[in-house]
């Protein structure tokens, strides 16, 4: 008993010991082992803002968290995320422990010659001219699908979940751009989304499409350029390579754009004046639904980007590194640790975007009212380097279609009294949805 009363008695010295240590620490404080696993654990639901809050306290904005023998660095600086994506680019791999089980070995996932051989195949259909024309006419049509949707709802006077018509709506886009077929979510009594529950049921439209006729020369959706592709073998692509280039597509094409659009059109009911201004600025708008249209309303590509900057659809990103290295701060990274740069901190530091950066202000994107763009290392929400993503002027030509047409017809409430807070997930989904009413202009 005295034995066991002395151990208790040294471990309570230790740890008393060690926290005194760091009581002048400005960083949060770790226990001997055990590291943030208590901070984080208390802070779970809002684990980003969390994130944040230790990395701003942090003279170098970077910052170690740990669990037991875990260790992550967490960093912010651009030209430290410039280090990692670029500048040694090779070093620093995608963290796949992370999301294998989900995202596979897709663009999103892959390394070496797998990420190579989907990311030229990606680029050469997100070049062409013909994709750009059949994305606007398919992003035409879900929009004004959604438009005619909203205004049964705007007759029944009924709360509905903007975010889950979002998220319908970016599946139907997604599947007619890049399955060649339309899977009508977006509809009257709003069926269940047949992929939007299961990742893993894509594998199965994949190879359902291909013992169909898809493999026509003629067809421009991206699956039918992966089918009449070949390995490095010269054999065609396995049904495991296509269900992970399909899921990660998805991804990327479905789930950031609908989430961005939730979060925008949460910030512009908190927001009256933007709304107000962005009316002012799309009243001419509805009756050119066109490509190079869609490319001189500055000031709603500027709101997308500050709902962007604000609530990144993917919060942070981590890279393992293949060897030792030191971070532009002066940091060391050992072999195998995995470096992460956190989105959703930096889009809210003020040493990046200044004293109001906690503020919801469009203005910050515009010069004599000319959307400016920010580095990527900087604004990463579409990734920096050569991994920056392909599909960001798709996204953004879908996000600037609907967002002016919501702005032009409708007036969208956030309703009031629920809990608006994100998921803490791969994705930064509004948690409990959001429920909206919707009046016509």
């Amino acid at each position: 008993m005295k034995l066991r009363s002395i151990a208790g008695m040294c471990v309570f010295v230790y740890l008393w010991r060690d926290r005194w240590r760091q009581r002048n620490q400005l960083v949060s404080k770790t226990w001997p082992y055990f590291g943030n696993l208590f901070e984080m654990r208390t802070n779970a639901a809002r684990l980003y803002d969390w994130v944040y809050e230790y990395m701003s306290k942090s003279p170098t904005g970077t910052v170690e968290v740990s669990i037991g023998t875990l260790r992550a660095i967490m960093v912010g600086r651009p030209d430290i995320v410039e280090h990692i994506l670029k500048t040694r680019f090779n070093n620093y791999i995608k963290a796949r422990a992370m999301s294998h089980e989900i995202l596979g070995t897709g663009i999103l996932n892959a390394d070496g010659d797998v990420w190579k051989q989907h990311r030229k195949l990606a680029s050469y259909e997100f070049s062409s001219i013909k994709l750009r024309e059949v994305s606007t006419e398919a992003y035409r049509e879900l929009a004004l699908r959604l438009l005619t949707f909203l205004d049964t709802v705007a007759d029944s006077h009924k709360q509905v979940d903007i975010q889950d018509l979002f998220l319908r709506m970016t599946m139907d886009a997604f599947c007619k751009i890049g399955f060649g077929v339309d899977q009508h979510t977006l509809s009257p009594d709003l069926p269940e989304a047949k992929f939007a529950n299961a990742f893993d049921k894509l594998a199965e439209l994949s190879i359902q499409l291909s013992n169909r006729s898809v493999l026509n020369n003629d067809k421009h959706d991206l699956l039918s350029r992966f089918l009449s592709s070949k390995d490095q073998n010269g054999e065609p692509l396995s049904d495991k390579v296509l269900r992970d280039a399909t899921v990660n597509f998805l991804l990327a094409g479905r789930d950031t754009t609908a989430l961005t659009l939730g979060w925008f059109m949460y910030l512009l009911s908190c927001n009256p004046e933007v709304a107000q201004k962005g009316t002012r600025n799309f009243s001419n708008f509805a009756n050119s639904l066109t490509f190079d249209a869609l490319g001189k309303l500055h000031y709603i590509h500027a709101t997308l980007s500050e709902s962007l900057r604000l609530y990144p659809p993917i919060p942070w990103d981590g890279k393992f590194a293949v060897d030792d290295d030191v971070l532009p701060d002066g940091t060391i990274v050992k072999r195998g640790e995995v470096v992460v740069y956190v989105q959703y901190a930096m889009g809210r530091m003020e040493l990046l975007w200044g004293p109001d950066a906690s503020q919801f202000r469009p203005e910050r994107w515009l010069k004599d009212n000319v959307y400016q763009p920010e580095s990527p290392f900087k604004f990463s929400a579409f990734q920096a380097g050569p991994r920056i993503c392909l599909g960001k002027d798709t996204a953004y030509l879908q996000m600037k279609m609907t967002a002016a047409l919501l702005i032009r017809f409708f007036r969208i409430q956030v309703v009031p009294n629920q809990d608006v807070a994100y998921r803490v997930s791969l994705v930064l989904a509004i948690r409990d949805g959001l429920q909206v009413t919707v009046q016509r202009r």
